[in-house]
């Protein structure tokens, strides 16, 4: 019954991580892209949309026109940048304010402002850690119908495969992985173009209390870039949360200012 239950719960948890992240290439409809990042949408206190993801993927959005698209989504929305907010530094986050009008297309997939914590940034032995984003090695794409896709990847992880770096960066282990529920291995894709991706921590709840995945999720790091070998470098929360929520707040003043 634990592992029915359990397994219940990592389902939800796969739909809910899935459903909020994005991907973002540059160039118009029916080209064919040269690149992906990746994002989470995340809705402000007062219902605007932003898309949090890597600082060297928000500052390509100034100099080309950028798509937003999603899981299962079929034609990326075009041009949806409405601001950037650059974070503080060297630290590899940005957020991307989306335009107003597309609001009732994607508000459903938004994840709340609150999953980015403002303190217990820690790790326990016991937590599980999701990563995920669109790597473009696994991309396709259909000439006859100039047709782009992408392929989520939610890659769950263990806190013994994460560490410091002399950077304060966390560094992920990136060689091999299990097909969900099997055990057979295989090779994992390059992590490049998950970059602006992120690393959820889910921590188990009181038998007794009501469980949801944004209840028990918390963002706690940003995909930054990849060592070429077999780490990812992860922007850690704590280096940015303080930026982010008072970002957020900027936001919702300044829209809300301008109507």
């Amino acid at each position: 019954m634990e592992t029915k239950r359990e397994n219940y719960a990592q389902d939800a948890i796969n739909n809910f991580v899935q459903y909020s992240c994005a991907f973002l290439i540059p160039g118009s409809a029916h080209h064919l892209a040269a690149a992906v990042g990746s994002g989470i949408i995340i809705q402000t206190e007062r219902g605007h949309l932003t898309v949090l993801t890597a600082k060297h993927i928000a500052e390509e959005t100034r100099r080309e026109k950028y798509r937003l698209g999603y899981f299962k989504c079929s034609n990326p929305l075009s041009e949806f940048v409405a601001g950037i907010m650059l974070g503080p530094d060297d630290v590899d986050v940005a957020i991307l304010i989306v335009k107003n009008a597309l609001y009732c297309q994607i508000r459903h997939l938004a994840v709340n402002h609150t999953v980015i914590p403002v303190e217990d940034f820690e790790i326990l032995p016991q937590d599980s850690l999701v990563l995920n984003g669109f790597p473009a090695e696994i991309s396709y794409y259909d000439q006859k119908r100039s047709e782009q896709g992408f392929t989520v990847l939610t890659y769950w992880c263990v806190p013994d495969c994460i560490s410091y770096n002399g950077n304060g960066r966390y560094r992920l282990e990136w060689k091999d992985a299990n097909i969900w529920r099997d055990d057979q291995t295989f090779d994992l894709p390059s992590p490049e173009g998950m970059s602006g991706g992120p690393l959820w921590r889910f921590r188990k709840p009181a038998s007794n209390s009501l469980w949801y995945g944004q209840k028990t999720g918390r963002i706690i790091g940003i995909q930054s870039a990849w060592d070429r070998k077999d780490t990812a470098i992860i922007e850690p929360a704590n280096k940015w949360s303080d930026w982010f929520h008072e970002s957020i707040k900027t936001i919702d003043r300044s829209i809300e200012g301008a109507t």
